[in-house]
Order: structure tokens, then C-alpha cells, then sequence
């Protein structure tokens, strides 16, 4: 099958001729990377994650450009000339949102402290599980509101119990609209997947990190890590997440005012606010000098 790719790879790059050929890291872009590279096509590789990916420490020293994400992936990479640290590209977000209104439109409080929990498309079970064990003693012990994206398999038993807290806690199945949900919250608690990271540097939003244990090469935790070495978040690993311990880490974020400010700066600095374009600036610098070849 791998042989295949490579012929099939060959195939596709002489059939449309590409200007550029861009892998975004994962296995399934090594084969046409390769090939590409063999044919002089110019190639770049984008880099989600702060380890890369086997594709990506491959193929490095054979494509014109790698685009990181992440500032510790640099020691991973012998050559580094061609290595540029520029961040994930991310849906523009509108950052001029208020938190009073962005938390009407949930029906809290205007002026509540706001937690917003959230574990992907599909929720994250054991972040879920993990609240609900010690939501009575957040709730009675603070003042603080939730914003709660539980997924559809544990919305039932979420809501059962958030029905205990009606005007504080707004539970749903999945929410579309990201950008209202990140102006109204404070800090977030969520896993650790490269863009999720990225969408909350972005919006200067401290953060308590429950890494997926599942995702490839331990990634997650990579990510995470990053972002609590400078300060920006609190990691806690799902095998040892213990009750006490995540009440704690929510309580101390929500007692300690000055700890949320200096977790946000953190996390602005590690923003990359340009990712987008300065990534696609590089592939068309790419193609430029392919044409001039």
C-alpha cells in the first residue's frame, strides 16, 4: 500500500502540475511530500503541534519550508534555516465582542465570573464526569457562572444535575457560535488539540488543560505543556485527575483575580494573530520562485 501511495503520488503531481505542494504533518502527506521533493516541486509543511509529527521530522531536511506552531518544535529540527515559527491558522474570530452581551446571548449574568468548559464535538466524558463530581462545591463555595459545551452522549446527566444551578450554569449539546462563547468566558477547561490552543492564546483566555490521552505521540500533552511552561495554563492529566484536585485548580482561578491577568498576558504571548496570512505568504513566495525556475 505505501509503494502505491508513491506511484499514485507521482501520478497526481504530473498530471496538475503544482506550484507548491503543503503537507500539514500527517502520515497520509508523506508519500506525495516526497515525491514532490524528488521532482523539485517546492514544498512546505505545516506543523499543528509543539512535537512533530513523524511525517514532519522526516521530511524536514527535504522540503523548502517547515511552519511551526509551537516555539519548542525548533529543537526538534537539525536545520533550521527553513524553519519559520508562525503559528496555527485559525477561523477569524471578532474580538470586539462585550462579555455582557456575549453572556446575555447564553442567558447569564452580565457580570458574573464565567467558566467555560468545552471538549470538542463530541464533549469529553471524562472532563464532564470529572465536574459533575465536584460541581456542588464549586457552586456554593463561589459566585462563579458555567458555559457548558458537554457533548450529546453526557448532556443527559449534565443537565439533570445543572438543573440544580438554572441561572448559572447553560449547558448545551455542541455551541456553533465559538466567538460569543470565548468573549463571555473568564477561563476556559477544555483538552489540549493544537487549534483549540490557538483559538484561546488568541483570545488571551487562561486555561485549566485536560489533555486528550489517546491522540498521537502524546501530542496533546506536548501542547499543553507548552502553554503552562509560560504560564498560561494549568495541566492536569486525565489519569490523574482526582476530584480535590480539579476543585482546587477551578477555586484558585476563581479567587485569584491577579493569577487569571498574568495567565492571559501569557497567553497573548504565544498568540499568532497572523497565522493565516503568514503562512499562505510563504506558499506564495514558494510559487513565485517556482515559476521563476
Amino acid at each position: 500500500a505505501l509503494l502505491w501511495s508513491f506511484f499514485q503520488s507521482l501520478y497526481l503531481i504530473l498530471k496538475l502540475r503544482p506550484s507548491v505542494v503543503v503537507g500539514t504533518g500527517g502520515y497520509v502527506s508523506g508519500p506525495v511530500l516526497f515525491m514532490a521533493s524528488l521532482l523539485a516541486k517546492p514544498t512546505l509543511i505545516q506543523e499543528q503541534n509543539s512535537y512533530p509529527g513523524a511525517t514532519t521530522r522526516l521530511l524536514a531536511r527535504r522540503v523548502n519550508r517547515v511552519c511551526t506552531s509551537f516555539a519548542e518544535s525548533l529543537d526538534y529540527f537539525k536545520k533550521k534555516d527553513h524553519v519559520r515559527l508562525l503559528g496555527n491558522p485559525v477561523r477569524k474570530l471578532d474580538l470586539s465582542i462585550g462579555k455582557e452581551a456575549a453572556r446575555q446571548s447564553f442567558n447569564l449574568f452580565p457580570d458574573k465570573l464565567t467558566m467555560f468548559i468545552f471538549g470538542g464535538s463530541q464533549g469529553a466524558k471524562a472532563i464532564n464526569q470529572a465536574v459533575l463530581a465536584c460541581l456542588d462545591e464549586v457552586m456554593m463555595k463561589s459566585s462563579v457562572q458555567v458555559l457548558w459545551s458537554c457533548g450529546k452522549t453526557s448532556y443527559d446527566e449534565v443537565a439533570e444535575r445543572a438543573g440544580d444551578y438554572p441561572e448559572r450554569i447553560h449547558i448545551a449539546e455542541f455551541i456553533d457560535d465559538m466567538e460569543r462563547a470565548y468573549a463571555a468566558s473568564d477561563f476556559v477547561l477544555c483538552r489540549a488539540g493544537a487549534l483549540t490552543l490557538a483559538e484561546i492564546t488568541l483570545c488571551g483566555l487562561p486555561s485549566i488543560l485536560v489533555p486528550y490521552p489517546l491522540a498521537a505521540a502524546g501530542h496533546q500533552e506536548a501542547n499543553a505543556r507548552s502553554l503552562e511552561r509560560i504560564g498560561a495554563a494549568k495541566v492536569i492529566l486525565e489519569k490523574e485527575i482526582k476530584t480535590s484536585e480539579l476543585f482546587q485548580r477551578i477555586f484558585d482561578l476563581i479567587q485569584n483575580d491577579a493569577e487569571r491577568k498574568r495567565m492571559s498576558l501569557a497567553a497573548k504571548s504565544a498568540a499568532h494573530p497572523n497565522a493565516t496570512a503568514d503562512i499562505a505568504s510563504e506558499i506564495i513566495q514558494l510559487a513565485k520562485q517556482e515559476k521563476e525556475m
